[in-house]
This record gives structure tokens, sequence and C-alpha cells, in this order.
């Protein structure tokens, strides 16, 4: 016999818990989301103004959590930060919109005060050991003296990650480090890699009547 049905105070406390549970389910649910219907930009915004319609364009809601405005909050400063400034200051204040809406309507106000826009100086590698610092750094499209653009070094960083990957180096972590002066408004970025364990295929099972030798013979040559 479960141990539920010979303990009647377990029993109901196990019932409880499964009510309550039910009950914030249905709370979280039928919350009111928060959708963000207008978007005003203040302070050094030519540079957001510019990509209005794109914002406008987000269909952004609160989920699993996730709070619209905070997602708004940080595409702005991804643009700024993706056209050199590092240290754009965004912060997003929401104001409700009266209406009849089951959603809880919202405008936000976008204040922006963009700062220094930084260039790139240095871009150097460390712990590399399959490829070369030249090799890495030709993974990456900024050059020095450029505008430092943080979309440039997430591309190239993911072009770093793909070829390890293709080398068998699945677990490679490469960790930024970001150094900006303030009074040459330039960036010295050096990049750690963490290149893990490299990785091999040992056996190669085939199954099904439709496996020819040519097949089997191609196959296993790629992967060899």
């Amino acid at each position: 016999m479960s141990p539920l049905l010979r303990c009647p105070r377990l029993l109901l406390i196990a019932l409880l818990a499964f009510f309550a549970g039910q009950l914030f389910a249905q709370a979280v649910y039928k919350r009111p989301r928060a959708v963000i219907r207008e978007i005003h930009f203040f302070g050094d915004d030519q540079l957001a103004r510019a990509h209005q319609s794109e914002f406008d364009s987000l269909d952004l809601e609160d989920f699993a959590g996730f709070s619209a405005v905070q997602e708004l909050q940080e595409r702005v400063q991804y643009v700024y930060q993706s056209n050199g400034y590092y240290k754009a200051e965004v912060k997003a204040y929401p104001y409700p919109l009266t209406g009849g809406s089951d959603d809880q309507r919202l405008s936000v106000d976008v204040q922006i005060v963009r700062n220094l826009q930084y260039r790139l100086r240095r871009l150097d590698f460390t712990g590399q050991k399959f490829f070369s610092a030249k090799q890495l750094r030709a993974l990456f499209p900024i050059q020095s003296g450029e505008v430092f653009d943080v979309e440039q070094i997430r591309q190239g960083l993911d072009t770093l990650r793909k070829a390890y990957g293709e080398h068998g180096y699945i677990n490679v972590t490469p960790v930024p480090d970001t150094k900006a002066n303030d009074v040459e408004a330039s960036v010295d970025l050096t990049i750690e890699i963490d290149e893990g364990a490299q990785f091999r295929i040992g056996t190669i099972a085939f199954s099904g009547t439709q496996v020819t030798p040519d097949f089997r013979s191609a196959y296993s040559t790629v992967y060899r």
C-alpha cells in the first residue's frame, strides 16, 4: 500500500500542494501580458530614430518571465554598441496606455546617452594551440582603427567556434576581455581560448538494406 494511503495527513498535504500548484498556474496564465505599442526616443536619439521602423515592427511582449521593456532596452543598446558607442547608456521607462484590452498595453520612453564612440586598437588571442593567433585574427572582419562594432565581434566568435568545431574541438570556449581607454576612445580586446578536448569519430555503424558499399566508403572517408 502506498505511504500516502497509509497516512491520511500526508495525503491531505499532497492534495493541498497539488491544488495550490493548479491555482498558481491558472493565475500566471491569466495574468495580463505586457505588450509594447508605442516607443519614443529621447536624448542622443539620432541613431535610434534611424532604426525606428525596426523597433516598431518588433512584437515585444512579456514571455516566460522575460520583460518586454528589458528586451527593448537591450536591443536599443546593442544598436549603439554596434556603432562604436560601447558605453552607451540606455534606460526604458514604461507607461500604461488606456483602452479596452485584456493585455497591458505600454508606451515606452527610451532615454539614451551615447557617450564616446570607440575604435578598436588591438585584438589579441591567448591560450590557443591548434590555430595560430594570425589564423584566428583572420576570422574577425573588424580591423584595427575601425569603429568598435560588437556585432562584428559576435560574428567573429561564431566563426571561431565553427572553425574549431570542424576540427573536433566542439567544446571550445572563447572568453572576450575588453579594456576601454576613455582618453583615446579606443578598445583593446583580448580573447582567451579554452580549446577543450579534441573529439574524434571512432566507429560509424550503418543499418538498413539501402546502404551500398559505395555510400559506406564515401561516408566513412568524409568523417575519418
